[in-house]
């Protein structure tokens, strides 16, 4: 395959995490660009909080790439994706999205722009790996429930139907935002806006990719590592599920 040189942004939704956020925005100056061209990469972060408390971290953070930052004071998170989508320069190629409770490989970009290129696919997934606090019981580490997607160790490299979610995606930009598909704003306090969205590109017959080696890691708290949050999280999971095959 031959690729090509790209400009994409990178969309960051953020509540209440300063130390996940910084943690985050270090992760993303690390990165390289081995596979493919550098490409142009712009970071929009919005703050979903009511009192945009992100805005000091972004400033304190001298960043490698331009980073634009929002305040969406409106609650719930397609909100503040939704900001994201329409703060995307004109003419951007590639949208990315990770969460602010994640850190990327330092090839993170880079693989998910080489299997774009090596598939043409519209949309490229990644897994979420969880790293969890010192002293968490195996029986909790190992469960996949935390793995995002959950079957992503069954999944072949360039797969063409992986699960998708918001925390770790490539998508062409010209298939979101104002021209495109959006986050559905029902599902803004309850969550599934992203499974929603996904499953609605891949009924639009739009080409979808695996990329194993584009792993990201998300930081599990303690006060998650533990039954009682897995079974609310599996629930919900339940519920976000029927909504979507439903709709």
């Amino acid at each position: 395959f031959e690729p090509k040189h790209s400009s994409l942004a990178v969309c960051i939704c953020t509540f209440k995490r300063p130390d996940g956020l910084l943690r985050l925005l270090a992760g993303l100056d690390r990165q390289v660009f081995i596979a493919v061209p550098q490409p142009s990469v712009c970071l929009i972060v919005v703050d979903n909080s009511p009192t945009g408390s992100a805005a000091a971290s972004c400033a304190a953070h001298p960043s490698r790439w331009p980073l634009h930052y929002l305040h969406e004071p409106q609650p719930g998170i397609s909100h503040a994706r939704n900001a994201a989508l329409a703060a995307v320069p004109a003419g951007t190629d590639f949208i990315a999205m990770i969460d602010d409770d994640e850190v990327p490989v330092t090839d993170w970009l880079d693989q998910l722009l080489a299997a774009q290129a090596r598939s043409g696919a519209d949309i490229v997934v990644g897994p979420t790996i969880p790293v969890f606090p010192p002293a968490t019981p195996d029986w909790i580490a190992e469960n996949s429930i935390f793995m995002t997607p959950a079957n992503w160790a069954c999944l072949r490299e360039l797969d063409p139907d992986p699960p998708a979610a918001s925390g770790n995606v490539l998508v062409r930009a010209d298939l979101l935002g104002p021209a495109g598909l959006s986050f559905d704003p029902a599902l803004a306090l309850s969550g599934g806006e992203d499974k929603l969205l996904f499953q609605a590109l891949k009924l639009r017959g739009h080409r979808f990719a695996w990329a194993g080696a584009a792993q990201v890691n998300e930081w599990v708290p303690a006060e998650r590592a533990n039954f009682g949050y897995m079974w609310r999280r599996s629930y919900r999971r339940g519920c976000v599920k029927y909504f979507v095959k439903r709709r």
